[in-house]
C-alpha cells in the first residue's frame, strides 16, 4: 500500500469516531441487561454523544449521520419511528448554533448547559411519546431517566475527551 493510501484511509479511520462512538451507545442502550425496570430509566447514552460531538467536532457528525443514528435506535428499542432523530437533530441544530458560546468554557458551565438541553430533551420526548401513545406516559422514570443521564455525563465526557484527543494527535 502507498504511504498516500495509509494516510487517507488513518484520516477517515479517525473522522469516524464521533459516529463509531454514538452507534456504540445506540448498542449499549438496547441491549438487555436484565434489570427489572432498567429499560424505562436507561440514561440517554446517545443524547450525551450528540451533545459533546456537536460542540467539539461538528464537522465530524453531520445532521443525516445523526438522522440515521437515531432512527436506528428507534428501531432497535421500540421507540415510536422518528422521536429519537426528531429530539437529537433539534439538540444538534441548538448546540451548533451556540457552540461559540460552549467552546472554552469551564466544564461546569458546558455540564450545566447539558442539563437544560437533557430536561428540554426529556420533555420534547414525552410530548412526542403522549401524543403517539394517546396518553400521558409516567414522569417518574423520565425524572430518573435525565438524572441518571445528567450523573453519568461527566465519566462519558471524559472518554470522549480522550477520543477527542486522540483524533487531534493522530488524524
Amino acid at each position: 500500500m502507498s504511504p498516500a493510501l495509509v494516510q487517507r484511509f488513518n484520516l477517515y479511520f479517525w473522522n469516524l469516531i464521533p459516529v463509531a462512538t454514538i452507534l456504540l451507545l445506540v448498542f449499549v442502550t438496547v441491549v438487555p441487561w436484565r434489570l427489572p425496570g432498567f429499560g424505562a430509566i436507561t440514561p440517554a447514552f446517545i443524547l450525551m454523544a450528540v451533545f459533546y460531538w456537536s460542540i467539539y467536532r461538528p464537522d465530524q457528525l453531520s445532521y443525516v449521520a445523526v438522522f440515521c443514528l437515531g432512527t436506528v435506535q428507534d428501531l432497535l428499542s421500540g421507540m415510536p419511528l422518528g422521536m429519537t432523530p426528531l429530539v437529537l437533530l433539534i439538540v444538534q441544530g441548538i448546540l451548533i448554533s451556540q457552540r461559540r458560546f460552549l467552546l472554552g468554557k469551564s466544564f461546569f458551565v458546558v455540564w450545566c448547559s447539558f442539563m437544560i438541553v437533557a430536561l428540554g430533551a426529556a420533555i420534547l420526548s414525552w410530548v412526542v411519546g403522549t401524543v403517539f401513545f394517546g396518553a400521558p406516559l409516567a414522569p417518574v422514570p423520565i425524572v430518573v431517566q435525565v438524572v441518571m443521564t445528567v450523573l453519568l455525563y461527566p465519566a462519558l465526557t471524559w472518554l470522549f475527551g480522550r477520543a477527542h484527543l486522540a483524533m487531534l494527535r493522530y488524524g
